[in-house]
Parts: C-alpha cells; sequence; structure tokens
C-alpha cells in the first residue's frame, strides 16, 4: 500500500502479546509445585508406580499430541486430533498393573530411566490451581548392548490442591522431535520371520504392495504392510515379537474410525488374552 506522493504508507506496529508473569521462584507456591514435579520423577525413576498413581486426581487427562514439521505461516505445529497417547486414569491404572503381570515383556528386565527435570515456571489459575510449564529430559537405558534412548519434551501440567497436596489434573507433553525412535527391547524381527525370497506362496494368499511401514514406541513395535488377496486389498498388521499378525479390509478399517478413544482403552485392559475385567465391562 502507498500513501501521499507514492511514499510506501507504514506498517502498524506489531502489540506484543499479553502473557501472564510466572510466580517468583522464592513464592511458596511455586516452590511447591517444583517439589511436587521432583518428588513425581523420583517416584518414577524408583518404579514405584502404584506410588505414582496416587499423585493423578481422579478425573485426569493425560495426553501427548503427534508433533509435525509445519511451515512458520501455518499457525500449528501438533495434531489435535491425534495423539501418541490421549489416557484417563483407568488407562493409567491398567498400564501400571500391567506392569505387574507375565505379559509386560518388554520391561523384563526393567528399563533404567532418569528424568532430568527443568525450567519449572509456575502460574495461578483458577479455584487455588496452579498450571506448571516444566522441560523434561528422559534418558532410558535397556540391557547391555543397545544404545540409550533420549527423549526431550516441555509439560503443562495443572496441579489442583488435594487432601494431602497437589494432584495432578491434566499433562500434555509437547514432545521436540516429529518421529519418536524409541523402541521396546526384543521388538526387532525374530530370526526367521521372514519369508525366504523366491518361496511360493500358497494359492490365494497375500501378496505385499509396496513398502512395509514401520510404526514403533516404548511399548511395542508393529508392521503395517498393505497386500493383495484374491479378495481383494487388505492392511496387514503385525507384531513381530509375538509373530501375531491380522488383515483388515476397507470395511473393518472404516468400523475403526466409529470407535471412541474408551473403546481402545478398554482392549489395552487386557491386551493378551479373554481375561474378565468387569470394571472395564469386557467379558472374558
Amino acid at each position: 500500500m502507498t500513501g501521499q506522493a507514492g511514499r510506501p504508507r507504514p506498517r502498524p506496529p506489531v502489540r506484543p502479546s499479553v502473557r501472564p508473569a510466572p510466580l517468583p521462584y522464592g513464592d511458596p507456591a511455586h516452590q511447591a509445585a517444583h517439589q511436587f514435579l521432583v518428588e513425581e520423577a523420583a517416584l518414577l525413576d524408583a518404579g514405584e508406580y502404584d506410588a505414582w498413581l496416587a499423585l493423578l486426581a481422579g478425573d485426569i487427562r493425560y495426553v501427548m499430541p503427534v508433533r509435525v514439521t509445519t511451515a512458520r505461516a501455518a499457525g500449528f505445529d501438533s495434531l489435535p486430533d491425534m495423539g501418541h497417547f490421549d489416557e484417563d486414569r483407568y488407562a493409567l491404572r491398567k498400564r501400571v498393573q500391567r506392569l505387574a503381570t507375565d505379559h509386560a515383556w518388554t520391561e523384563d528386565p526393567p528399563s533404567r530411566t532418569r528424568h532430568f527435570v527443568t525450567n519449572v515456571r509456575t502460574f495461578r489459575a483458577e479455584a487455588g490451581a496452579l498450571r506448571v510449564e516444566s522441560a523434561l529430559l528422559l534418558f532410558r537405558s535397556r540391557g547391555d548392548t543397545r544404545e540409550a534412548d533420549l527423549l526431550s519434551c516441555g509439560r503443562d501440567d495443572l496441579l489442583r490442591p488435594g487432601p494431602d497436596g497437589y494432584l495432578l489434573a491434566r499433562r500434555e507433553i509437547t514432545v521436540d522431535e516429529s518421529v519418536l525412535r524409541t523402541r521396546p527391547e526384543g521388538a526387532e524381527r525374530p530370526e526367521g520371520a521372514e519369508r525366504p525370497e523366491g518361496a511360493e506362496r500358497p494359492e490365494g494368499a497375500e501378496r505385499p504392495e509396496g513398502a512395509a511401514i514401520e510404526l514403533g514406541n516404548e511399548f511395542t513395535l508393529v508392521v503395517v504392510e498393505l497386500v493383495r488377496t484374491r479378495n481383494g486389498a487388505r492392511l496387514r498388521i503385525t507384531a513381530p515379537a509375538s509373530g501375531r499378525h491380522i488383515s483388515l479390509c476397507p470395511l473393518e478399517l472404516e468400523s475403526l474410525t466409529w470407535q471412541e478413544p474408551e473403546f481402545f482403552s478398554r482392549l489395552l485392559a487386557s491386551p493378551f488374552g479373554p481375561e474378565s475385567d468387569p470394571e472395564a465391562g469386557v467379558a472374558g
């Protein structure tokens, strides 16, 4: 745009966004929040997961959105409707209970972890609650031969006053990588699991089409492939560690989009057999 005599019209100044100021580091509320995070990290590193559960509010939401790489002007860098996990207290408790079973093979022997919590900033919220920002560097070592994992992230927590101190009511974790490179011990393909090159397949057997995709996190690894059968295309999902696989047709895949997140939480409550879980509403 131009003004008189063709001179460029000056742009209006950009007003900085107004952000609330964090509490001083000497404020008792900030010190209490900082101590909460440090003690929580100590419980997790010591494997005292039942004590960690006691720090969670009954209506907690524990979420880690998927981070994406976008242009600066896009205005977003995460997917609001997709997360690495989105858990409530029930789902978190089931994860802890699973660690005490024989099915938690990825954590036997257990991981050695160290949570480094820093850059803690505390803000007052409604009804005496505190909003707490922090940075976390997680170190995890498994076994004697594989490289250790490092995960860097930021956390936005809501701490709510409880009968015996603060309780964690919400946590949103923002990872600093778009692709998580962690994978559980033993998640590599078992020896001999692949069909030898040139081996004949039975008539009507599935034929892979295109490259397979490996998806993994700290809990498991799966291999996803598009395959062709005499009944049409299927998506085959394989868990190399257990050797199990399933092939889903397009309608079966669409039916997954009809489900709410709670449906998958119920599946994870008993993922290794038809165990009865009355609280989850899944009959054995």
